[in-house]
């Protein structure tokens, strides 16, 4: 229910007095239904964040270590040129054949 709907239920119920007591009843119940979805909805949304905040940090760390093993590969191993890389190429395949 809007706040206008709201504002509009509770004028009429002032405006008659008499039946005050017998027409707010109804008004309490719907302000108990909004009330409690509201709260549903705001567990709702904190365990969200909380989980969109442990994705967060575990694709940072899935990142970072993604990014740092390949700087750790490149600094271990230097450029090689011409028939030097073709030596060493050569040298890796018969240790993995090993």
């Amino acid at each position: 229910m809007t706040y206008g709907e709201f504002e509009k239920r509770i004028l009429g119920i002032l405006e008659k007095p008499d039946t005050a007591l017998a027409a707010i009843k109804p008004l309490l119940d719907d302000v108990k239904v909004d009330y409690e979805q509201i709260i549903t909805l705001s567990e709702a949304k904190e365990k969200s964040d909380a989980r969109i905040r442990d994705l967060q940090d575990t694709n940072m760390k899935l990142f970072l270590m993604q990014t740092c093993k390949v700087d750790h590969v490149q600094d271990d191993e230097e450029e090689l040129e011409g028939q030097a890389a073709t030596e060493a190429f050569i040298k890796k395949i018969n240790k993995e054949e090993e």
